[in-house]
């Protein structure tokens, strides 16, 4: 069975939210965000973090970038849903 993902879930994190994480072992390393028993914990192996950093590294240079759509003078549309 290919098991790419095993938990779908949605939350926001705001930037002064505890963040940790461990490496148990290259196939093993841990995230936590909030407070270590209440908070929301998941798990990559070192490909699957690499392609997540360069998403994330992505998403961070779309939204620095970001003009308003309402301003059409200087909106052009990028795509949606980038997929590393």
């Amino acid at each position: 069975m290919d098991r790419t993902l095993d938990l779908g879930a949605w939350l926001t994190v705001e930037e002064n939210c505890p963040m940790t994480y461990r490496v148990n072992c290259p196939d093993d390393i841990f995230f936590t965000l909030g407070q270590r028993h209440l908070g929301f914990e998941f798990a990559f192996n070192t490909k699957s973090l690499g392609r997540f950093v360069a998403l994330a590294t992505a998403a961070i240079a779309d939204a620095e970038a970001w003009v308003d759509p309402e301003d059409e003078a200087t909106y052009t549309p990028d795509a949606a849903n980038k997929v590393a």
